[in-house]
């Protein structure tokens, strides 16, 4: 690495496959934790099989979620206005989504759609309900746009050619 920084080396050199790294280069890389290089030691010299940014990942363009929020330890069985109070959130978010009768469905971006969940669980907490349970289920595609409306028609359309 030859007096290079650690993040000066593996932004100019994350597309590399394999890299031999020195022992003190191994050091810095140590010292830093970075989970996704994997060392194999041979003689006085290591070999990163895997010299990857994980930050520099990006993620999917588009996905869509569907999300059933549940606060947990409230007054009342019924979490209805809590959901109501998350339902205001996401219309003033300008996401599209679809709300029913087990959760809401969400579509756009990957990092707004999980913006918006992550605001879901503040918005409650900020409320004073100490424990909120998610579950989450993420779809994404790359070989075309295709919304939740999409795919509830297609299937609409495959039934309506067995009548």
């Amino acid at each position: 690495m030859g007096g290079q920084s650690l993040k000066s080396f593996t932004s100019a050199h994350s597309d590399v496959a394999i890299t031999q790294l020195n022992i003190s280069a191994c050091r810095e890389f140590t010292e830093f934790n970075l989970p996704h290089l994997h060392f194999f030691p041979t003689q006085h010299s290591l070999y990163a099989a895997t010299l990857y940014s994980i930050m520099e990942l990006p993620t999917p363009a588009k996905c869509t979620a569907d999300f059933c929020l549940i606060p947990i330890g409230t007054s009342s069985p019924s979490v209805s206005a809590q959901i109501a109070d998350v339902q205001r959130l996401i219309e003033a978010s300008g996401i599209k989504y679809t709300l029913h009768s087990a959760g809401t469905t969400l579509e756009g971006s990957w990092d707004r759609v999980h913006q918006v969940i992550g605001q879901a669980h503040t918005l409650l907490h900020q409320q004073g309900i100490v424990r909120i349970q998610t579950d989450i289920r993420v779809g994404s595609r790359t070989d075309k746009e295709q919304t939740a409306e999409d795919k509830v028609n297609k299937v609409r359309q495959l039934l309506r050619k067995d009548q």
